[in-house]
């Protein structure tokens, strides 16, 4: 009876069904779950893109900071309304353009305090805002770990039925001789 179970053809089915179930766990888990992974690494990338834009346009504010800090103290030197005018709507502009609450203390003729302040504000915004999708990246990063794992142990599962199914064929030469 067991010599009858373990029949060449026997062997050799059993064999092929392992290597068939290797290729499909390979081939459809596998690639579904590096789909995923691409997915997650696209988005990444884009948040990626995202943060260096962020930090370009804080490194940005900080030099108008310098050239306004600078521009005020002329407009102070040569008591040009012109400037005083430039420097009131570069910073009116700034607090629409963050979103920022409007000093309480703020008046037409702004001063470098004033300035810093509100530049402040409006770079710390943009760190907030590139701390929060960071965070983002965070998350899809955790999300890759567990997909990741689970592609390993799939690869060896699909390479010990590879390994099984082919020691299983060549058992029939071995049962022959």
């Amino acid at each position: 009876m067991l010599k009858k179970c373990l029949s060449p053809w026997v062997l050799v089915m059993v064999g092929i069904v392992f290597n068939i179930v290797a290729a499909v766990i390979s081939n459809h888990y596998i690639s579904l779950n590096n789909d995923k992974l691409h997915r997650l690494q696209d988005e990444i990338s884009r948040i990626d893109v995202r943060i260096n834009s962020f930090w370009q346009e804080s490194q940005t504010i900080e030099r108008k900071k310098e050239f306004m800090l600078l521009f005020a103290q002329l407009g102070q030197l040569t008591h040009d309304p012109l400037v005083k005018q430039q420097i009131s709507h570069f910073t009116e502009r700034l607090i629409e353009e963050y979103q920022l609450n409007q000093p309480a203390n703020l008046t037409s003729t702004v001063d470098s305090r004033q300035i810093i302040d509100i530049i402040d504000t409006s770079r710390n915004k943009i760190i907030n805002d590139i701390d929060d999708i960071y965070l983002d990246r965070i998350m899809l990063e955790k999300q890759q770990r567990p997909i990741n794992d689970a592609n390993s142990r799939l690869m060896i599962i699909a390479l010990f039925l590879q390994m099984f199914g082919l020691i299983l064929v060549l058992a029939k030469d071995l049962q022959k001789h």
